[in-house]
């Protein structure tokens, strides 16, 4: 999945489940871009024990030095809603976006397996947009509702994110 700000901005980055980190890397200057490497994005892996069987969680395209300083060594501690990073768009891509992957494999790129988002309220919790359509063709997808924007309910408590803006002064 490819989620992006409404405008072309870095945002919070929270881990959609808890886990233990398993690799990270956010050496790589904020707009690098390699045409020819996908390796070359900052992103963190963390690893999710309480699946069957055990899940990674890729966040990629995080903007550099955006990791928080606890998170950088393996085995640390990921709860749910914690911020792992900003995305930016590092790596393969063109504009800033967080790509969130879940698959089975302990490395960066593996089988993504199906998974569902609690606060999506369409195709069973997968959020889809229309321009998704085209590419809803393997079996078993559910693809049959769009929508145009998703707000993460990460607080846990069903409830979405409030507040205003306080700073700078007007």
């Amino acid at each position: 999945f490819d989620f992006v700000a409404p405008v072309n901005v870095m945002f919070e980055v929270r881990a959609a489940r808890a886990g233990a980190v398993y690799l990270w890397d956010d050496h790589w200057e904020n707009g690098h871009y390699n045409p020819g490497n996908s390796s070359e994005a900052n992103f963190i892996l963390i690893k999710d024990t309480s699946t069957t069987p055990t899940s990674y969680q890729l966040y990629l395209h995080l903007a550099q030095n955006s990791i928080p300083a606890a998170l950088k060594q393996t085995g640390a501690p990921v709860v749910q809603g914690q911020v792992v990073g900003l995305a930016d768009d590092t790596g393969m891509s063109t504009a800033n976006h967080l790509h969130f992957q879940v698959h089975t494999e302990a490395s960066l790129w593996g089988n993504s397996v199906d998974i569902q988002f609690r606060d999506v309220p369409i195709n069973g919790g997968r959020p889809r947009v229309a321009a998704d359509l085209p590419y809803c063709t393997w079996p078993g997808d559910v693809c049959t509702q769009t929508q145009t924007t998703y707000t993460a309910l990460c607080t846990g408590d069903g409830h979405p994110p409030t507040g205003g803006i306080t700073a700078p002064s007007d």
